[in-house]
């Protein structure tokens, strides 16, 4: 029989899952620049492997360039935190890939709970609330372009 991974519980208050996971972004970015620089400092800034480096770093910095703030009224029935089900990681250093994927499926994950959560308002509700949907909904919006962003980053192999 197989062995599978058992699911753990994550999440936490939007904001933090938001901050954490850009700031793992972050963190791969500053790997990036550190890599450039090593290389910059070799004089090995004509080879393709610098290249490789120089996109991936650009497109983290594209992610992470405009982060967005998130609206500070909630919609009704909005929790103040979200947590769901997923598989729990694999035992181990994760590649960058892994982490930067990581994050931005917890991005992905609050995008799905604005998507809930504005959809699961009445007509009432979204008449009265249309100032703040259209917050929500550009922090929504705003967010999807980090994860779009991030996953344009390809990581160059170490070789």
């Amino acid at each position: 029989m197989p062995r599978t991974r058992p699911m753990i519980s994550r999440g936490g208050p939007l904001d933090g899952i938001v901050d954490d996971a850009i700031g793992e972004i972050d963190s791969l970015k500053e790997e990036m620049q550190d890599w450039m620089d090593s290389l910059s400092s070799n004089n090995m800034e004509h080879l393709p492997k610098y290249e490789e480096v120089s996109e991936c770093y650009n497109a983290l910095e594209n992610a992470t360039g405009n982060t967005p703030e998130m609206p500070t009224e909630f919609l009704p029935g909005m929790a103040l935190t979200y947590e769901w089900q997923e598989k729990a990681p694999y035992k181990g250093a994760q590649s960058r890939s892994t982490r930067c994927s990581n994050a931005t499926n917890d991005i992905e994950q609050v995008i799905t709970y604005i998507d809930d959560s504005i959809q699961n308002l009445d007509d009432q509700q979204t008449e009265e609330h249309a100032d703040l949907i259209a917050e929500w909904e550009q922090y929504r919006n705003d967010l999807e372009e980090i994860v779009n962003e991030a996953q344009n980053a390809s990581f160059p192999g170490m070789y």
